[in-house]
């Protein structure tokens, strides 16, 4: 096989809390991670110099060894000695700076890619290490399916699929990076955490209003602060009818969750009207199912 080509999905989280931090500085997460069906498209070729080319077709992400698809593809040609080259290039769709994990879903394409083009047998477990030691939501990009995510990031355990529904997925013009949101958070007191426990009891009932009434994400009200439209496009997806709206992730995206795809169809220019978006998304959930 000379090429492989792969589709990175994007997550989104529909619980997002903060237990603590690790002695090295690192916070202890507890979330609800999702797939969702956006997703950037990889591909991989081989080629004969002994070398790495890079392409992203976006002049805002780097095409060299920051690059968690760089990173990617040389710790694999690394550990397996691999002398052939490789092409890679990234078909991006996910928005960046948006808590969608767009680069470590970019990242696990790589790694999966990687294995089917030098026909590599590696075992799920020291893929996950090897995800792990390139970005905390590698791992769940590599495992794909609804996850309870604890720890970075790392410590994966399965959950049942989400109820039916369609996502409305707004990215505003301004990103909030990773960094700045886990700052601000550190900054608050009196924050209000989600439970995740009620979570995933209303999961496991197949309880669509229960799971939106119970979603939270505590790195919301530290982006709030210094990006109110975050707060008020997830007011404008209540107002046309999402039965729930969050931030994903470290934001800057949010997500309106619908009953029927009908409804969202029916709120997506009004949003995209109102806020002036370029980046707005009608989207699924992906059942673990889609990936077997």
């Amino acid at each position: 096989m000379d090429r492989v080509s792969i589709n990175a999905y994007a997550k989104i989280n529909t619980v997002l809390d903060i237990k603590g931090v690790y002695p090295n500085g690192y916070h202890i997460l507890d979330m609800i991670m999702l797939s969702i069906n956006l997703c950037d498209r990889l591909t991989l070729t081989k080629i004969s110099e002994d070398k790495i080319k890079l392409r992203t077709g976006d002049a805002d992400l780097a095409a060299d060894s920051s690059n968690l698809v760089y990173r990617a593809i040389d710790i694999i040609r690394k550990k397996f000695n691999i002398k052939e080259g490789v092409s890679a290039e990234v078909d991006k769709k996910i928005p960046m700076s948006a808590g969608l994990a767009g680069g470590s879903a970019d990242c696990a394409g790589a790694l999966r890619g990687m294995l089917k083009l030098f026909d590599i047998d590696m075992e799920e477990k020291e893929l996950y290490e090897t995800g792990k030691s390139l970005g905390a939501d590698v791992p769940f990009c590599l495992y794909k399916k609804p996850a309870r995510a604890r720890g970075i990031g790392e410590i994966l355990t399965p959950l049942p699929d989400f109820p039916p529904c369609t996502l409305l997925l707004a990215k505003p013009v301004e990103g909030v990076p990773t960094p700045e949101a886990f700052r601000e958070y550190d900054s608050l007191k009196n924050v209000v955490h989600p439970n995740i426990e009620k979570a995933i009891e209303y999961m496991n009932n197949g309880d669509l209003e229960g799971i939106c009434g119970s979603m939270g994400n505590v790195l919301e009200y530290a982006s709030i602060i210094k990006h109110p439209v975050v707060g008020e496009l997830k007011a404008e997806m209540i107002k046309t009818g999402a039965v729930g709206a969050l931030m994903s992730g470290s934001g800057s995206s949010v997500f309106g969750v619908y009953k029927t795809k009908k409804a969202a169809e029916e709120a997506y220019p009004l949003i995209k009207e109102k806020f002036n978006l370029t980046e707005i998304f009608i989207t699924e959930i992906l059942p673990g199912s889609f990936f077997e």
